[in-house]
């Protein structure tokens, strides 16, 4: 599979130095079983938050329904078509924001049911971000409407993920929980400032208005 990977990549001209394939295997649960890792060669230096690499997730745990076709292009393309090394427009399969909506909030509620040592923070506090943007569309609307949807999302991650000890059911809209308290609230805003500075372009909101959009959502559903 990494001859694979390289050889694709380097038909693409990519030469060899600046990209390094390798295979990360592991029989936890929460973590794909197989992983490929791309790391390549930066242009700028980084602080080590966002790291020069590509991860491909090679697992039956994702769920590969709904989808539809997608364009997508690279960001400098967009702003800097004139140039050279300006790419057309890939034809890509994406999962629907509804089901991306659903599985961030569940994995919110799976995270804080963890035991406070457990529970993840670098690099986590993306997903309440988000959750905040896809809010500010129908999406969230939708996907929180969408009974089969909504069911169907808990019961693969009942297969696919079954985190020992943890109860899916409380998944369902009377008993989600998706807002971190005490010492773990503290800890993720200070990852989401990290994430800010390195993740988002563009204004983002503080911690604070996010964290009171998820009560105001959080809410909502428990009454839904």
């Amino acid at each position: 599979m990494i001859n694979d990977v390289e050889n694709a990549l380097i038909g693409q001209g990519i030469t060899p130095d600046l990209i390094t394939v390798s295979v990360h295997e592991t029989k936890v649960s929460t973590v794909d079983p197989e992983t490929i890792y791309v790391a390549y060669k930066p242009i700028f230096e980084g602080n080590g938050y966002v790291l020069p690499q590509v991860k491909i997730e090679v697992s039956g745990r994702s769920m590969s329904e709904p989808v539809k076709t997608v364009a997508i292009r690279s960001y400098i393309s967009d702003n800097l078509p004139k140039l050279t090394f300006e790419d057309n427009p890939v034809d890509v399969n994406a999962v629907l924001p509804q089901r991306t909506f659903l599985e961030k909030l569940f994995l919110l509620h799976e995270e804080f049911a963890k035991p406070s040592a457990d529970i993840r923070i670098e690099r986590m506090s993306r997903h309440i971000y988000d959750v905040s943007r896809i809010m500010r569309t129908g999406v969230a609307d939708e996907a929180l409407a969408d009974d089969s949807l909504y069911e169907s999302v808990i019961e693969h991650r009942r297969k696919f993920i079954g985190l020992k000890g943890f109860d899916y059911d409380t998944l369902r809209r009377s008993s989600l929980k998706i807002i971190p308290t005490g010492e773990i609230r503290d800890r993720w805003e200070t990852d989401y400032k990290s994430t800010v500075m390195n993740m988002v372009m563009g204004e983002a909101p503080t911690f604070d208005e996010i964290i009171a959009e998820l009560e105001v959502l959080n809410e909502k559903i428990n009454r839904m």
